[in-house]
């Protein structure tokens, strides 16, 4: 399966990091790297939302992907955003532990929420073999380009 950002919702306290970062040169460094996980429970995303509210797929072979961004990209003629992308794939195992991901979420790595969002259908890691391609745009509403 793969997934394409349809509605990413940003948490207040890091946005306001990233606007931090952007108006201080080239800072875009100190936010490119995320941990981005899977998720199988937990409330709809919002603007306060934070890491612990959600529970983390445990499918066997699950993995949290660690990623850098890519620096900002154009998102359409007036806005840029970063670019996410990540890999999820079962595995064989014996017993096999099956999940289901109802959406994702992007940390910082050490438990400070970034953002996520839930998917429009389940996506079942029901057998060995399963695989989810993620291409997070995270969008930087507010900038311009120059």
């Amino acid at each position: 399966m793969v997934w394409v950002t349809k509605v990413f919702t940003w948490t207040l306290a890091y946005l306001s990091h990233i606007v931090q970062a952007f108006t201080h040169s080239a800072a875009f460094a100190e936010v490119a790297t995320w941990q981005v996980d899977l998720i199988n429970a937990g409330p709809a995303f919002s603007p306060a939302a934070t890491y612990g509210q959600y529970t983390v797929c445990t499918y066997t072979g699950y993995a949290a992907v660690t990623v850098a961004a890519s620096g900002p990209v154009y998102a359409s003629p007036m806005s840029i955003a970063a670019l996410v992308l990540a890999e999820f794939l079962s595995i064989a195992g014996s017993p096999y532990v099956p999940d289901t991901a109802i959406g994702y979420v992007v940390s910082d790595g050490a438990g400070n929420l970034v953002g996520g969002e839930m998917f429009a259908t389940p996506q079942p890691f029901d057998i060995p073999g399963r695989f989810l391609s993620l291409s997070v745009l995270l969008p930087l509403s507010g900038f311009v380009t120059p």
